[in-house]
């Protein structure tokens, strides 16, 4: 019968490492249900508008914001100061559903009715594809936005219009009052009216294709945009449970098996995308990526009851290139480098490390193809799934360790991992995460003299962690930066009713000019 050893380990720095994760679970996932809510008001047109209003609401609940709907008589300044004034409203939001739900134009007005940010939405998939879509980047591209909005204080931006229409109406009356005396020169003004309100008409048809052309622009990019959009870095952390299964073939040899059960651990998971914190494109999905598992304070039992310590650790880190679909609802990656696994037993002043001769040490240095993909799932969920091939390049050959002289020096390895894990994300960039792992080491044991044909080592892992997300920029157009963008057709738009005005204003056309000189040297003679 092959004799196995159990193993038990000392200290509290794994309980010790969970408590801290759920401190901060409960601490930092309090804050946001102890700050005041800011309204929100919402106005959509087009088909589907209600749906897309409740996954606005939605998306704006998580990060603190309540949602109402706004009566907006206008998208000009005024209309909009005066529809936040009433519900103290921070920020209005009026948007547009076009092509039967297919896209989404957003545009974010602060309480004083000024443009304060924007954003574009376009999936084929129709409107249940949309709206998923939206409620999981509508923070991305207009939360730096909505998280500076205020409610008005005092006397707000429509007071002030109100004010200002006011003064110029005393103006015109003055003047109209000081050019009573001259009704004897006084022109027809009908044809001055008619071309005014054509000239008017024209400016306007201009201003509504200059809009148009500008959000298909944005739709056109918000579309491309939207596949790029992806993490820039995700770091989990917490603690871990892992378990060791060593057994040889056949079983009736000499040498000592073993098994490990659940033992806490630490361990930590790196994906980074350097290029994703400042440009989009391909640049953004090409990163590194690495994992740590390190096992604290293990101990193992031998013979006459006497305790090894015992070091356990598996590190592996490589590039790393991604594929991003559905904006960013499914994202595979491939990562490519090497690691390290060790299964070590060490001798103290009461446990000579001879006495487990026939059961060796590993320490598997390995190179690493992985694949993984992550699946965003509705009400903040996620999917991850992973696997990898390692090809063992050495299991060490010096002391005890499992290719030395003594043990299997001619042995070669096939071995794998796989993971699996689930996510919420309670917070716009934290995400608790639950998984499990496998990993195993299938050995051909070649010439020695055990006659021993061949072992399996297997590790199992149950992890909780809790992940940090940062988008990347691509993730957020949209944002405050895209608010400075859109300002300027504004005041193209403004520019050209100047222009318009001035060209309005220049008096009576050059023939009634003409008549009234004429009319009046008549009156002369």
């Amino acid at each position: 019968m092959t004799k196995g050893f159990s193993s038990w380990r000392v200290g509290p720095l794994a309980p010790a490492g969970t408590l801290v994760v759920l401190f901060l679970l409960l601490g930092v996932g309090e804050r946001p249900a102890q700050a005041a809510k800011r309204r929100v008001g919402v106005a959509l047109n087009g088909p589907h508008a209600s749906t897309v209003h409740d996954a606005l609401r939605v998306a704006l609940k998580h990060h603190g914001f309540e949602t109402t709907s706004a009566d907006v008589a206008g998208d000009t300044p005024d209309a909009i100061a005066a529809a936040a004034k009433p519900g103290k409203l921070a920020a209005v939001i009026l948007g547009e559903v076009r092509d039967g739900g297919k896209r989404l134009k957003l545009r974010v007005y602060g309480a004083t009715g000024d443009l304060i940010g924007e954003g574009s939405w376009a999936e084929a998939g129709g409107i249940k594809k949309l709206v998923a879509v939206v409620e999981r980047t509508l923070w991305a591209r207009v939360g730096g936005s909505l998280s500076k909005a205020r409610p008005a204080r005092g006397g707000d931006k429509s007071d002030k219009a109100d004010k200002g229409e006011k003064e110029p109406e005393g103006e015109e009356a003055a003047s109209g009052e000081a050019d009573e005396p001259e009704k004897g020169s006084t022109y027809s003004r009908s044809k001055d009216a008619e071309t005014s309100s054509a000239d008017e008409g024209e400016s306007s048809r201009k201003r509504k294709k200059k809009h148009a052309a500008s959000d298909d622009a944005e739709d056109s990019g918000a579309s491309e945009a939207a596949g790029a959009a992806g993490t820039a870095l995700d770091l989990a952390v917490g603690p871990r449970f892992m378990s060791r299964d060593l057994s040889w073939t056949p079983g009736g040899t000499t040498l000592h098996g073993y098994t490990l059960g659940f033992a806490p651990s630490v361990g930590a998971l790196l994906a980074w995308y350097p290029a994703a914190h400042v440009t989009g494109g391909w640049a953004s999905n090409v990163g590194v990526a690495a994992s740590i598992e390190y096992t604290p304070g293990l101990n193992s039992d031998g013979p006459m009851n006497a305790r090894y310590p015992t070091s356990e650790s598996d590190y592996w880190a490589g590039a790393r290139g991604r594929l991003i679909f559905g904006a960013g609802a499914v994202q595979g990656s491939l990562t490519l480098g090497g690691g390290q696994q060790t299964f070590i037993f060490h001798g103290s002043a009461t446990a000579d490390r001879n006495n487990l001769g026939n059961l060796p040490d590993v320490k598997y240095t390995y190179a690493r193809a992985g694949l993984d993909v992550r699946v965003t799932l509705p009400a903040h969920f996620a999917l991850m799934l992973g696997g990898g091939y390692r090809y063992v390049l050495g299991a060490g050959d010096q002391n005890f360790l499992i290719q030395a002289m003594g043990y299997f020096p001619s042995s070669k390895f096939l071995a794998f991992d796989a993971t699996a894990g689930v996510g919420y994300k309670f917070l716009s960039m934290l995400e608790a995460r639950a998984g499990f792992d496998l990993r195993r080491y299938q050995m051909t044991a070649g010439a020695n003299t055990f006659m021993a044909s061949g072992a399996t080592d297997q590790y199992l892992g149950l992890s909780l962690q809790l992940a940090v997300m940062l988008d990347g920029v691509a993730a957020a157009e949209g944002g405050p930066t895209s608010s400075h963008k859109a300002a300027k057709p504004a005041a193209d738009d403004a520019s050209d009713d100047a222009s318009e005005d001035k060209e309005g204003s220049s008096g009576p056309p050059p023939e009634e000019k003409g008549k009234k000189k004429k009319k009046g040297s008549e009156d002369e003679e």
